[in-house]
């Protein structure tokens, strides 16, 4: 069973913090080796995937995803005729998926990224990276 572990983005801090405990009402975070509790309302909770990138980085709902497709994961890289793409994982239908920023009715699961992909890595996240997102997406 994968581990059920979550991240949050507090809107009004802007940053990103490790859930430690989930309630009802409230959400008690890590953020520098001192728990804090918040409001859940305050909060935007992003779910672990159960995944890694290419680089062994834990994959959650809201990171930026980078990727070549085209190729198998042994196969050439982008500079040999791969198209390069950036893709929000989210989790849609019941399954995590990689999905494009700016049209939401194309998406990849990102299982099979993971395993058909060549070097598919987390780049940021669409709290602080969003104008990455932008300039990359297609």
């Amino acid at each position: 069973m994968k581990p059920l572990k979550f991240r949050a983005w507090h809107y009004t801090e802007k940053k990103i913090s490790i859930v430690h405990t989930i309630s009802p009402e409230k959400v008690m975070i890590i953020d520098n080796d001192h728990h804090r509790e918040y409001q859940r309302e305050d909060l935007e909770l992003l779910q672990f995937t159960g995944l890694v990138d290419y680089y062994g980085k834990e994959i959650y709902e809201g990171d930026l995803v980078k990727y070549i497709i085209g190729f198998s994961k042994d196969g050439p890289q982008a500079e040999l005729g791969g198209i390069e793409e950036v893709k929000q994982v989210s989790f849609l239908k019941g399954s995590f998926v990689a999905q494009n920023i700016e049209e939401e009715m194309i998406w990849h699961y990102i299982s099979n990224l993971i395993n058909n992909i060549s070097k598919l890595h987390v780049i940021g996240n669409r709290f602080e990276n969003m104008s990455l997102a932008e300039l990359t997406s297609h």
